[in-house]
């Protein structure tokens, strides 16, 4: 029983440990990526309830940040489009203090220049909201299903 344990807790501290690295570009591959400008489309920040009923109590104004720097803001349960630095980045999305909202996380990527990303922002708990990149088709989709959501207030 005791082995168990052991083993256990020794897979999941390794198992978290892989978690929390991230493989960064080499400093060649980062200086290619600076000089132009991406497209970033940004969706999401609805709940599950948003679109089971096709409408949503009210939006907040979420701000964009990357490289420490606001780009832009949006409303949650919606969609923007951004244009931001190339570069190799870390960027989030914040909302003010008594929102309600927590904010939205995203890993440190590569905003490649003249190309255009597409993140898709998932509840994640809590009032929080996690970033994942994804298809345009899938971005196309989602955004065709927010368009449908109302707002009550």
């Amino acid at each position: 029983m005791l082995y168990r344990i052991i083993f256990v807790l020794l897979v999941t501290v390794f198992g978290l440990a892989g978690c929390l690295t991230t493989k960064q570009p080499s400093a060649e591959v980062i200086a290619k990526l600076q000089g132009g400008r991406t497209t970033v489309v940004v969706y999401g920040f609805c709940v599950p309830m948003d679109h089971l009923i096709k409408t949503t109590m009210n939006r907040v104004t979420m701000t964009y940040v990357v490289n420490g720097k606001k780009i832009g803001t949006m409303q949650t349960c919606s969609y923007k489009t951004f244009n931001v630095p190339s570069g190799y980045w870390s960027s989030r999305f914040s909302s003010g203090f008594l929102s309600g909202h927590g904010g939205g996380h995203l890993s440190d990527m590569a905003f490649k220049p003249g190309h255009t990303l597409y993140i898709y922002m998932k509840p994640s708990g809590f009032g929080q909201f996690e970033g994942r990149l994804v298809s345009k088709a899938q971005a196309d989709k989602g955004i065709a299903e927010i368009k449908k959501i109302g707002q009550l207030f």
